[in-house]
């Protein structure tokens, strides 16, 4: 029925979701790499332990982190003794019977195996260990490729869904959450600044289409695709692509990736993307799919909205480009961890100069215009003069600048935002200025980032 979203029921709180539990059989199960491995084999596993009467410990690293291990009860006792970073588990050992069918909750099968180790032995442990995640389903992947011409609010719920989300390429055991996620429709009518798709000599350029074959999930295609300005980590589906703005490795320690470009995770074949499990935050699901059910829905959040505009450098005459589309993990909710773009640059709370201010505050007037009253949407030449006595007299900002005051006719104080092809070239000139503004802003995100995943170490 036209208009009408299948929305799938929220995860429940049992064993769909991946809960990790550091219990006794849990810190067995870790010490033994044996996560990812069958029931049955589990359970085998914890029967052998307990007949040796093997008991699980735990190992501090020099930066605090836990590592399993295993050895006789007696040994741990001795061990214990005197040495602080040495920790035996206090849980009470469950009694068990080599059956099948008679299993422990920590043994039964879990619809996402293999996140739990991947969880439990990240540098950030103790963070993500307090979130809930569930694998990517038929359908949820079927409300991914939703049309979004008659259910504009998809494209705020797809946002939503996928921020928190983690990317887990089993094939090389590399692992990253998705902190930031922005959206775009895949066709001109529905988005302006969708991902082209063209073909040259007979040969297509390379998109986030999903192939027809090959998918771990239907029509849902985690990939790493070349841009002018680095490897973007997208995921595609026949609705909307996805672009990672901020992501974190969650297997080892690396640099935070903040902007366009991701160069610490890539999948850049068809066998690494097939290989890459998708996991979603429980409370994104939850979020998103009270969106996907309301019409009128328009925005993620009703606080930082423009944090929520993407980063864009072009048509600023197209109301598409003020869509409030991307969204924040819950990890990661505050402004100082979401990336920086032409139109949140003004809020940079970090010295730069008065040309790059200026400019950034021009761009946030317009966002902010364009928010408040939508097509009708008008910049004052009052606030573009009052910005230019504040730039170098021979800068590119303050000739920019001119140019912009330019565009005003002799009897007008204001000009229209949408439609207005002649600020708009103006607009985009300036975009590309504060490229390096941006850069150098989003290189305090990365600290940000990186302490929100520590707060709990």
């Amino acid at each position: 029925m036209p208009g009408v979203v299948n929305i799938p029921a929220p995860p429940s709180s049992g064993t769909e979701t991946v809960t990790p539990a550091r219990d006794h059989d849990f810190a067995v199960i870790s010490a033994c790499h044996i996560v990812g491995d069958s029931a049955e084999e589990r359970i085998k596993t914890l029967f052998i332990v307990d007949a040796l009467k093997l008991r699980p410990f735990t190992l501090l690293d020099q930066l605090g982190f836990e590592r399993f291990a295993l050895a006789h009860m007696t040994v741990v006792d001795k061990l214990s003794i005197g040495q602080v970073a040495i920790h035996t588990t206090d849980l009470p050992q469950k009694k068990r019977k080599l059956e099948q069918g008679k299993d422990c909750p920590t043994c039964s099968p879990s619809t996402a195996p293999g996140l739990e180790q991947l969880l439990a032995l990240s540098p950030y442990a103790a963070t993500l260990l307090t979130r809930k995640f569930v694998e990517l389903d038929t359908a949820m992947c079927e409300l991914l490729n939703e049309d979004w011409t008659l259910q504009p609010q998809l494209q705020y719920a797809c946002a939503q869904l996928l921020a928190g989300s983690i990317f887990f390429n089993t094939r090389k055991g590399d692992a990253v959450m998705n902190n930031v996620v922005e959206v775009y429709g895949r066709k001109k009518s529905v988005d302006a600044h969708r991902e082209r798709f063209s073909a040259k000599k007979s040969v297509a350029n390379k998109t986030s289409l999903p192939p027809a074959t090959g998918t771990r999930y239907r029509d849902v295609w985690p990939l790493t695709l070349s841009d002018p300005d680095g490897e973007r980590l997208v995921l595609g589906t026949h609705s909307f692509n996805a672009l990672i703005t901020s992501s974190i490795r969650l297997d080892c320690r690396d640099r935070v990736s903040v902007g366009g470009a991701t160069s610490t995770f890539r999948l850049l074949d068809a066998q690494n993307s097939a290989a890459t499990r998708i996991f979603l935050d429980v409370e994104s699901v939850d979020a998103g799919l009270r969106m996907a059910g309301n019409r009128d829905v328009c925005f993620i959040s009703a606080r930082n909205k423009l944090d929520q505009l993407r980063q864009l450098r072009s048509k600023f005459n197209d109301g598409s480009t003020y869509r409030l589309c991307r969204a924040s993990g819950f990890l990661t909710m505050r402004h100082t961890c979401n990336p920086y773009t032409v139109f949140t640059l003004a809020d940079f709370d970090q010295a730069h100069s008065t040309d790059g201010q200026a400019a950034a505050t021009l761009f946030q007037e317009v966002a902010k215009s364009v928010l408040a009253f939508g097509m009708e949407a008008a910049l004052k030449r009052d606030a573009v003069t009052a910005l230019r006595t504040s730039c170098l007299a021979n800068g590119n900002v303050g000739k920019a600048l001119d140019r912009v005051v330019a565009c005003f006719p002799a009897d007008h104080d204001t000009i229209p935002v949408i439609g207005n092809v002649a600020l708009n070239s103006q607009l985009e000139q300036l975009a590309k200025v504060l490229s390096s503004y941006i850069a150098t802003a989003n290189s305090s995100v990365e600290t940000f980032v990186q302490e929100c995943f520590l707060d709990n170490a």
